[in-house]
């Protein structure tokens, strides 16, 4: 995969919906609004926008903790070098 900010090359990570939120808050394409005002969901899938962990991070302004991963598969690779 190709991180969308940096453009390296990266293996895939997933963070939780809150952490996503965060990250992409300012891409407005990737976001509707429920009827209270709220974000909902993206209205298009993270296949087609992609960010790396530094980049992830940088976003948020602070380093991604474990708890901010999903439980998957995919992630396994990042355990041991993410602390809780």
């Amino acid at each position: 995969m190709q991180c969308m900010d940096c453009g390296e090359e990266y293996g895939m990570i997933m963070v939780k919906d809150a952490v996503w939120w965060f990250a992409t808050r300012y891409d407005a394409k990737l976001w509707v609004l429920h009827d209270g005002g709220f974000p909902e969901k993206p209205h298009i899938f993270t296949d087609d926008i992609n960010y790396c962990k530094d980049c992830i991070e940088k976003r948020i302004g602070r380093k991604l903790r474990r708890s901010d991963l999903m439980e998957c598969p995919v992630n396994e690779h990042y355990y041991g070098q993410i602390p809780n």
